[in-house]
């Protein structure tokens, strides 16, 4: 019974704090996994400044992707937005 609590309890907890993106090359496309900061259960992060194409400005974003910047800054690099 412990062994079997174990076996989902630690996947479970290091999944609250590992997380990935994707990069998208001129080629192909890279995985980077980071440790997040704070513990969430989001494990896929949109990094939209880690694409091959043209940037926006911060003020140019969608509300969409304006809160996908938010929670990547939040548990990546543990930047809070006012």
């Amino acid at each position: 019974m412990k062994k079997s609590l174990l076996i989902v309890a630690i996947p479970l907890t290091a999944s609250t704090f590992l997380g990935y993106y994707e990069e998208t090359g001129e080629f192909q496309t890279y995985t980077h996994t980071f440790i997040k900061k704070q513990p969430t259960l989001q494990v896929k992060f949109e990094n939209i400044f880690a694409n091959y194409r043209d940037h926006k400005a911060l003020s140019e974003l969608t509300q969409e992707e304006r809160q996908q910047v938010i929670a990547y800054c939040r548990y990546r690099l543990a930047l809070i937005p006012n």
